[in-house]
C-alpha cells in the first residue's frame, strides 16, 4: 500500500529549511522537476561532511525531499537514523522507507520498485553513511538495482556544505538530468561499471558546487 504524504509537515519542512538554511539549487536541466513528475526515476545523492558538531548531518535525506516537495518522491532511511527524536518526528509523514543497513536482505529494493510503479521516485544515499573525510565513498550498487528491476533512469544530485543554522544560501545543491543505465544484463562487472559511472558524475557535479574548486578535496577515481 501507498505511503501517505503528511501536506503540512512537508509545509513545516519546507518553512524550516528556508529559515535555516534557504539552499542555493542549480540545475543542468530547467524543466527536471517538472520531467520526474511524470516520470518516476531513481534519485542519487552523496552525503555531506559529518562534523562533530554536525548533529543534522543526517539530515540529507529531509533537504532533498524539501527540494523535491512537490514531486512525488519517496526516501531511504536507515532505521537506526529514526531512532534520533527529532529526526524521527520530521521524517514522519515524508514517505519515508526505513531500511536495515546490517542487514543483507533486497526486501527494501521491491518495496521501492513497488513504489515506483505507482508513480514515485525514490531517494537514496549511495554511500550509505556520512564521512567525517571531505570525500565521496564507494558507492554501493543498490540503486543500480533499484533501477534495472524498476526500469527507470537515475537522476544524479550533488549537495555540498554544513548544516550550522541560519547560513541562508551556504548549501548548494546541483540537479543533473535523468540518464538511463547502460547496462544491458545483472552481471557484477555491468552493475559495478554503472556504479563507477555515477559516481564519478555526481563527483564532478560535487567539484562544480564546491567553494573552491581548485584544491583536490574529493577523490572520485575508483581504487
Amino acid at each position: 500500500m501507498k505511503m501517505e504524504t503528511s501536506k503540512w509537515k512537508l509545509s513545516v519542512l519546507s518553512n524550516a529549511v528556508d529559515a535555516c538554511y534557504k539552499p542555493e539549487i542549480l540545475f543542468e536541466d530547467e524543466n527536471v522537476l517538472r520531467h520526474i513528475a511524470g516520470e518516476p526515476c531513481v534519485i542519487i545523492c552523496n552525503h555531506t561532511q559529518r562534523t562533530k558538531d554536525n548533529y543534522l548531518a543526517s539530515s540529507d535525506g529531509l533537504i532533498l525531499r524539501y527540494v523535491f516537495q512537490q514531486q512525488d518522491v519517496c526516501s531511504i532511511v536507515a532505521k537506526d537514523i529514526l531512532e534520533k527524536p527529532l529526526l524521527r518526528l520530521a521524517a514522519g509523514g515524508c514517505g519515508c522507507i526505513p531500511i536495515d543497513r546490517k542487514s543483507a536482505s533486497i526486501d527494501w529494493v521491491h518495496t521501492c520498485v513497488a513504489r515506483i510503479r505507482e508513480g514515485s521516485s525514490v531517494i537514496l544515499f549511495p554511500e550509505g553513511t556520512t564521512l567525517k573525510e571531505k570525500t565521496i565513498d564507494q558507492f554501493k550498487p543498490g540503486f543500480v538495482l533499484l533501477a534495472k528491476m524498476a526500469n527507470v533512469p537515475v537522476l544524479p544530485v550533488a549537495i555540498n556544505g554544513v548544516y550550522k543554522p541560519f547560513t541562508r544560501g551556504k548549501l548548494k545543491i546541483k540537479i543533473g538530468r535523468p540518464m538511463p543505465l547502460q547496462c544491458g544484463t545483472f552481471t557484477s562487472e555491468a552493475m559495478q561499471a554503472e556504479v563507477a559511472r555515477f559516481r564519478q558524475i555526481v563527483g564532478e557535479m560535487y567539484e562544480e558546487i564546491c567553494p573552491d574548486n581548485s584544491q583536490n578535496t574529493k577523490q572520485f577515481v575508483e581504487v
